[in-house]
């Protein structure tokens, strides 16, 4: 009776089993903490990644803070006064580095001894606790980091321009594959590719759909079997955008609604 008012009073299911040596639960969710924090991580990293001036598709701005008023700039070096070290997305990485160490304290500290381990679940109080400081301080910096980012279109559209079509290079292939089969579309975009490749450099150089179109009409496959069209559709960044933007909306969308049912049921 006792058990099942505590878990009312908390929201809480009422375990049917001693939970005293199961640790399943408890690591469960010392698990899913440490893969968030992978998680943010991997996206901190490449955030960071994207802010370096060699890229310089991102930018990390300056928070406004009582220190940033006084003129300290967070993040600032010390002897090179133009660079901005992405020091949000750098918290968020520690945590991602050192979450997987605990989790796996975690499952070490699971084979504990009948119905009362001795020293087994005491070992996972430090490290739960510390999974949670990780994942909270991770989502934190993160927040922060998105918060202050500056975004250039223009210089990721001239990233992708300099790479003369090469980035198209899979889904050509995969345009050619019904026309030519499968292993001689990968050979003739391969040779395309390796023109470009040979050619890097050169002023007034081709790009891979030049290329393409010019080796379609030698060998009298288009207009006839490939259309112009579809053939310039593939290296159409806009088109390829519009595609990867539906995609991310229909994961957000699935993501707001499991935030909405675990809103609405915290503890189950």
């Amino acid at each position: 009776a006792v058990s099942a008012a505590l878990a009312a009073e908390l929201q809480l299911p009422e375990p049917a089993m001693p939970w005293h040596t199961q640790r399943d639960r408890m690591v469960r969710l010392g698990a899913e903490l440490g893969i968030l924090c992978g998680g943010l991580g991997k996206l901190a990293r490449d955030l960071a990644w994207l802010c370096q001036p060699e890229v310089g598709e991102l930018a990390q701005r300056e928070p406004v803070t009582r220190e940033a008023e006084r003129g300290f700039k967070r993040g600032a070096c010390s002897v090179m006064p133009h660079k901005n070290n992405p020091v949000a997305f750098l918290r968020a990485l520690a945590a991602a580095e050192r979450a997987p160490q605990r989790v796996a304290a975690l499952l070490a500290c699971m084979p504990q001894e009948l119905e009362r381990g001795l020293g087994g679940w005491q070992a996972e109080l430090a490290e739960m606790a510390g999974l949670l400081l990780h994942a909270h301080g991770s989502v934190r910096a993160l927040s922060e980091g998105l918060a202050g980012l500056r975004v250039f279109p223009a210089r990721m559209r001239e990233q992708i321009d300099a790479q003369r079509g090469l980035v198209f290079a899979e889904a050509l292939n995969l345009l050619m594959c019904p026309l030519l089969g499968r292993e001689a579309a990968h050979a003739w975009v391969e040779e395309l590719c390796r023109q470009i490749e040979s050619d890097r450099g050169a002023a007034g150089s081709v790009d891979l759909l030049t290329l393409a179109q010019q080796a379609a009409m030698r060998q009298a496959l288009m207009p006839e079997r490939l259309a112009p069209a579809a053939l310039a559709r593939v290296f159409n960044v806009e088109v390829a955008a519009a595609h990867d933007d539906r995609r991310v909306a229909a994961v957000l969308q699935t993501a707001r609604r499991q935030w909405a049912e675990l809103s609405d049921r915290p503890h189950w």
